[in-house]
C-alpha cells in the first residue's frame, strides 16, 4: 500500500513538473535577461556578446558586487543558465517543482496520514497566484533566480533546522545539507536573507524556552545566516546604487502602497483561501478554549468578520480593499479598515501558534510577516516581493486546512470544507489555464522576434531592429 502511494505521489509530481516545463517553454528572455546573458548589464564590463568563460563571469560579478548590488550568488547561476534558453526553462521549471516539493515535505512531516492533501494544497495555491505576480517573479528568468531559486533552500533549511534542534540525535549528512540550504538562502538576496535569520532566531528562542538545549553547532548555523545577511546587505554596490536614486516616499506612503498591493485583484484568490485558513484557525482556537471569556469573544468576532469578508470578496470577485471602497466612500477609512483586519488576523495567528507552542508554524508566520514588513521601511514594493510571502503562507494555509479535516472542526458539516476545496481547485486550474493560454498565444510573436534578433547576432553595425508587439 505504501509503495502504491509513493508511485501515485511520484506521478502527480511528474505531471506538475511537466506542466511547469510546458509553461516555461513559452517564456523567453525579457528586460534584464539580455543584460545578464551578455554581461552588459548597466555597463559593468566592456564585454560584448554571450558569456564566454568563467573569468568573464567572475569579473562581471565582482564589478556587480562593488558597483550595483550583492545578489551575485543568484546572478552567477542566472548568467550560466541564460547562455541557452532551453536550459534556463528546464532549470526554472525544476525550481518551481522543487519549491512545491519542499512545501510537501514540511506538511508530510506533520500529517503523514494525509499525503494527497499535503501535495495537493500547495499545487492549488500555486495555481491561484495571479498572472501579474507570476509574470513579475517567476515567468521572467532574472526575477525567478532572485525570488524563486532561494525558496526551496529556505523552506528545506528551516524544516531541517527544526528537526535538528528538536531531536536528541542528528545525522551528520542532514546537518551538512541543512547548512548548505540555509547558506544558499542567506547569501541569495536581502529579503530571503532576513527571513532566514529571523526564522533561525525564532526557532532557537522558542525551542530553548521549551527546554531543548542550545548546541554549539546551532551557533555555527546562526553565524552562517548572519554572514549571508551582511554579505548581501552591506555590498558596496547597494550604497552606490542608493546614492544614484532619490526616493521621496515616506513610511506612510509605503504602508499605503503595501495595503493596496495586498487588497486588490492581484492577490484576491490567494486572500480568499488564506481567509479560509484563518477561519479554520478561529474554529480550532474556539474549540480548545473554555466556554466563556473575553479571549473567546475576540476570536469569535474575528471569525464573523472573516466569513463576511470572504463572502463579499467571492461575490465581488475582487480584493478586500476594492470591496471596502465600494461600501465606504472615504479612501483612508478603507485603508485603515483593511490594515486593521490584517493586524487582527496576524495577532490571532500569532496567539494560536504561540499558545500551542508550535515553533515551526510560528516561525513560518514570522518569516512571512518579515518578508512584507521590511518593505514598509525600505519602500521597495512591487508584485514580485509578494511571491515569497505567498509561498510561506501556503504552509500555513495547508497546515490549517489539513488540521481542520483531521480534527473535524466542522463536525457533521465537514462537507462544506470539502466543497470549498473542490471549488478552489477548479478556480486554480482555470487561473493556470488562462495564464498558459496567454503565454502560448504570445509565444508565436516571441519566437519571430527571437529569430529577428538572432539574425543580427554576427552583425557589427545595426541601425534599426523592428520587433512585433505581444497580443
Amino acid at each position: 500500500m505504501k509503495n502504491k502511494k509513493s508511485i501515485i505521489v511520484f506521478v502527480i509530481f511528474g505531471i506538475f513538473g511537466l506542466c511547469q516545463f510546458l509553461q516555461f517553454s513559452h517564456v523567453f528572455l525579457y528586460f534584464d535577461d539580455f543584460g545578464y546573458a551578455s554581461l552588459s548589464y548597466v555597463n559593468l564590463t566592456d564585454h560584448v556578446g554571450l558569456a564566454t568563460s568563467f573569468e568573464d563571469i567572475f569579473t562581471f560579478l565582482v564589478n556587480h558586487y562593488f558597483q550595483w548590488g550583492g545578489r551575485v550568488v543568484c546572478f552567477f547561476f542566472l548568467v550560466i543558465l541564460l547562455q541557452n534558453v532551453w536550459l534556463a526553462r528546464l532549470a526554472v521549471a525544476c525550481m518551481a517543482l522543487g519549491t512545491v516539493y519542499a512545501l510537501y515535505l514540511v506538511l508530510k512531516d506533520r500529517y503523514s496520514n494525509h499525503t494527497y492533501l499535503c501535495l495537493g494544497i500547495p499545487m492549488i495555491v500555486w495555481g491561484l497566484i495571479s498572472v501579474q505576480i507570476m509574470a513579475d517573479s517567476v515567468y521572467w528568468f532574472t526575477a525567478a533566480l532572485i525570488y524563486l531559486f532561494p525558496l526551496p533552500f529556505l523552506i528545506t533549511g528551516i524544516r531541517l533546522y527544526h528537526d535538528f534542534i528538536t531531536s536528541r540525535e542528528a545525522a551528520a549528512k542532514k546537518y551538512i545539507w541543512m547548512n548548505i540550504c540555509l547558506a544558499i538562502a542567506a547569501f541569495s538576496q536581502e529579503q530571503i536573507s532576513i527571513m532566514t535569520l529571523s526564522g533561525i532566531a525564532c526557532l532557537t528562542i522558542m525551542e530553548r524556552a521549551k527546554g531543548n538545549p542550545l548546541r554549539k553547532t546551532q551557533i555555527g548555523t546562526g553565524a552562517i545566516a548572519f554572514l549571508g545577511l551582511l554579505f548581501v546587505v552591506l555590498a558596496p554596490g547597494n550604497f552606490v546604487r542608493m546614492s544614484q536614486s532619490v526616493s521621496t516616499d515616506t513610511m506612510r506612503d509605503n504602508l499605503v502602497s503595501l495595503t493596496q498591493f495586498v487588497g486588490t485583484f492581484n492577490v484576491y484568490k490567494i486572500f480568499v483561501i488564506f481567509m479560509l485558513a484563518a477561519i479554520i484557525v478561529d474554529l480550532r482556537f474556539l474549540k480548545s478554549m473554555p466556554k466563556k471569556g473575553w479571549k473567546k469573544t475576540i476570536i469569535a468576532v474575528h471569525l464573523v468578520i472573516s466569513i463576511c469578508a470572504a463572502v463579499v470578496m467571492i461575490y465581488e470577485r475582487d480584493g478586500l480593499l476594492v470591496c471596502l471602497e465600494k461600501i465606504i466612500p472615504w479612501n483612508m477609512v478603507c485603508l485603515a479598515a483593511m490594515w486593521g483586519y490584517l493586524v487582527y488576523t496576524a495577532g490571532c495567528l500569532i496567539c494560536f501558534y504561540f499558545c500551542r507552542k508550535d515553533s515551526l508554524m510560528f516561525s513560518v508566520w514570522l518569516m512571512a510577516m518579515v518578508s512584507l514588513g521590511l518593505f514598509i521601511v525600505t519602500g521597495s514594493i512591487s508584485n514580485r516581493v509578494l511571491f515569497p510571502f505567498i509561498i510561506l503562507i501556503t504552509i500555513l494555509i495547508a497546515d490549517n486546512v489539513i488540521a481542520g479535516i483531521a480534527e473535524q472542526v466542522l463536525g457533521e458539516y465537514r462537507w462544506i470544507l470539502a466543497c470549498a476545496l473542490i471549488g478552489i481547485s477548479i478556480l486554480s486550474l482555470r487561473n493556470w489555464g488562462d495564464i498558459y493560454q496567454g503565454y502560448a498565444a504570445n509565444a508565436i510573436m516571441q519566437e519571430e522576434n527571437d529569430r529577428i534578433l538572432n539574425s543580427f547576432r554576427r552583425s557589427e553595425t545595426v541601425e534599426n531592429i523592428y520587433l512585433r508587439k505581444n497580443a
